[in-house]
């Protein structure tokens, strides 16, 4: 938790985490490719997610509305395209502005 100084609002950060494990590693399906995902309940209390990536040190900073929803779970879907980057999550990679608006 944050607190907005302006506003004296909390701000709740739900934080995920996702490495290649060598089981998956191996698969054509998962290579390169992760999906972050929040139940509803992390979803209901969270105000912003910060998905870390070890494999590739990258952070995706992700406003809460931004996330794509259906019925059980909102999820971000993450893929390294072959040219190195993140394609439309590219916005969020190592995005900290995305934070510093929420708290000042």
């Amino acid at each position: 938790m944050l607190l907005n100084l302006k506003t004296n609002k909390i701000l709740k950060i739900e934080v995920k985490t996702r490495q290649t494990l060598y089981t998956t590693a191996t698969s054509k399906n998962t290579e390169n490719k992760r999906q972050f995902q929040v139940s509803d309940n992390e979803y209901k209390e969270m105000d912003l997610l910060i998905c870390y990536w070890f494999d590739y040190n990258s952070y995706f900073i992700i406003p809460k509305s931004e996330l794509e929803q259906n019925k059980t779970t909102k999820r971000l879907n993450i893929k390294k395209n072959k040219d190195g980057n993140f394609g439309t999550n590219e916005k969020y990679l190592n995005n900290w502005e995305n934070l510093k608006n929420m708290l000042f």
